[in-house]
């Protein structure tokens, strides 16, 4: 289900039965909205499923580690980015899955990096990465050009007009999450606080609803456990479709 901003906005002031009041105007009823919309969608993000991805390609360019995360400008106007999910290494067909290396740590096994130039094998597959406030960074640094998949979660996309849309899927009556945390604000600030406790206890039914629903979302094919002991040197690979 799609929502507008006009249309959640008159919703919440219904569930706080506010339609005819004037104490909270527009602006900070909006305000409200988007609040609640990036709550809402923190709650979806944190059962980890795929509810939200994003894809971006990023140039590596020989002797450059750190490299721009998407912010709504770069690369083509992508979406902020909030949350990574995976990391590749882009050559010919395939996608070669690229570790995080720990602070402190060797980023990248010396042995590693030696042998797979022994036999031929791309350098770019031995690099591992870190987030790094709005950056991301490579290590060791990239001796080679190429091309890095950038899998993410973006960040909730506020509301600016009131024909604007929740740009992400809401499902089985989700949206009442945004209603009711949005008019619980209002009634606090009336402080109606009896009936905003009421209200309370209902987002807090909702949320765990919420949670449990969204976590199975292939009910035909749970998820499973991952096997990563077989690959201890080399990134996992994965060919492009």
């Amino acid at each position: 289900m799609s929502a507008t901003r006009l249309e959640l906005r008159d919703r919440a002031k219904r569930r706080a039965d506010m339609e005819d009041s004037r104490f909270v105007d527009d602006r900070e009823w909006n305000d409200y909205i988007n609040e609640a919309v990036s709550a809402l969608h923190d709650v979806i993000v944190m059962v980890y499923r795929d509810y939200f991805r994003e894809i971006v390609e990023i140039p590596i360019v020989t002797g450059t580690k750190t490299y721009d995360l998407p912010n709504g400008t770069n690369y083509s106007g992508a979406k902020p980015f909030y949350k990574g999910k995976a990391v590749y290494w882009k050559e010919s067909d395939y996608l070669y899955e690229l570790d995080p290396f720990m602070i402190g740590e060797n980023s990248t096994s010396l042995y590693a990096i030696s042998y797979a130039a022994s036999i031929g094998l791309g350098a770019g597959r031995t690099l591992r990465y870190r987030y790094i406030n709005s950056s991301i960074e490579f290590s060791p640094v990239p001796t080679e050009n190429g091309t890095v998949e950038l899998w993410y979660i973006p960040q909730a996309t506020k509301l600016l007009e009131d024909d604007d849309e929740i740009d992400f899927a809401i499902v089985n009556g989700w949206e009442e999450y945004i209603l009711l945390e949005a008019a619980i604000k209002a009634l606090e600030k009336e402080e109606s606080l009896e009936q905003a406790a009421v209200l309370g206890a209902q987002l807090a039914r909702l949320r765990d609803r919420i949670t449990v629903a969204a976590q199975q979302r292939d009910a035909g094919r749970p998820q499973r456990v991952r096997d990563v002991r077989s690959y201890r040197w080399f990134p996992r690979r994965r060919r492009i479709y």
